[in-house]
């Protein structure tokens, strides 16, 4: 591949990952994220419900979640504007995002599931694709193309589960595949390795610009896992995580 139709290649894909951001149900919209307990939460812009929603943007008491033994329910008084793939609802059972599909519920400009971490924690994520943040975003910034940053590394497997910390001060153990190992600017590195997309694996990082230029937690890439265990890493492809825009 010649260098201007990969730079070609790597603009667009980054102008992928900024439309991904502020496409509908994006991350640009989130706008709530409410973990559930066993038991009934109301939801609505009334200031007593457990869920609140956003004020002017739906009833003060639009529905009622209940969440028991690891099942969750949706409850709606008669005429309230909930809807489920465009059909109203009064009673339903909402699948959870894991293992999916997800039921997505939508009243006006809001929408929302069921996040679930593992079957211990539950929460009604909510999204707004009305928030003036879909608009205002300035975009992410990039830094620029080198190709020395384009490198091969070799996998080596050794699946285990390791503890990562997660928001909320919540501790989730995933598998880990391994190690890609690699040189990067004359030094030998190494990264963990988990679960990609078929064909890839997810990589998180920290370097010197972490917490500076970058977001301070980590980077996020995908490495291309070939049929021999090497690793195609594209770091100009290092992006900031989702979590660098919102707190839900």
């Amino acid at each position: 591949m010649s260098v201007q139709t990969y730079e070609q290649e790597l603009e667009a894909w980054r102008a992928m990952q900024e439309a991904s951001w502020r496409q509908e149900n994006g991350w640009l919209a989130l706008a709530g994220l409410f973990w559930l307990e066993e038991g009934e939460s109301r939801m609505g812009t009334g200031p007593d419900m457990e869920i609140q929603l956003p004020s002017g943007k739906a009833p003060a008491h639009l529905a009622t979640i209940t969440l028991k033994e690891g099942k969750v329910r949706l409850t709606a008084p008669a005429g309230s504007p909930v809807y489920v793939d465009g059909q109203p609802v009064t009673d339903i059972e909402m699948m959870p995002e894991r293992p999916g599909p997800a039921t997505i519920v939508t009243s006006g400009s809001l929408a929302f599931f069921i996040k679930n971490e593992d079957d211990d924690f539950m929460a009604v994520r909510l999204w707004d694709n009305d928030r003036e943040e879909r608009q205002s975003f300035p975009g992410r910034e990039w830094y620029p193309i080198q190709d020395a940053y384009r490198v091969t590394g070799r996998f080596e497997p050794n699946p285990h589960t390791e503890e990562f910390p997660r928001t909320f001060g919540m501790v989730a153990e995933k598998e880990t595949l391994g190690t890609v190992k690699f040189e990067l600017l004359g030094q030998e590195l190494a990264l963990q390795a988990l679960p990609g997309r078929p064909g890839t694996l997810f990589l998180i990082f920290r370097d010197k610009t972490s917490g500076q230029s970058t977001y301070a937690p980590g980077r996020y890439m995908l490495g291309e896992l070939g049929d021999d265990n090497t690793v195609t890493l594209d770091f100009n492809k290092a992006f900031n995580p989702p979590c660098s825009v919102t707190n839900y």
